[in-house]
């Protein structure tokens, strides 16, 4: 997990916070909307960068296929 900085974590987006349930599993609360999250969010942004990856691949694919064909 990229999250170890030097001798800390990146920090919780704003309005984050870490805690623990009962059995000691960490979820997140996002105060901002009011909701929580099993999923921490520093990791969503690297799903997000994932998919726009994968959205630009599928792009060039397809501007490569009609180069091929003129």
């Amino acid at each position: 997990m990229p999250r170890k900085v030097g001798n800390g974590q990146l920090p919780l987006p704003d309005g984050w916070e870490e805690a623990r349930d009962y059995d000691g599993k960490v979820f997140y609360i996002d105060h901002n909307t009011k909701q929580t999250s099993w999923i921490d969010p520093r990791d969503r942004r690297e799903i997000q960068k994932f998919k726009e990856c994968e959205k630009e691949e599928r792009l060039l694919e397809k501007t490569w296929k009609k180069m091929k064909m003129s």
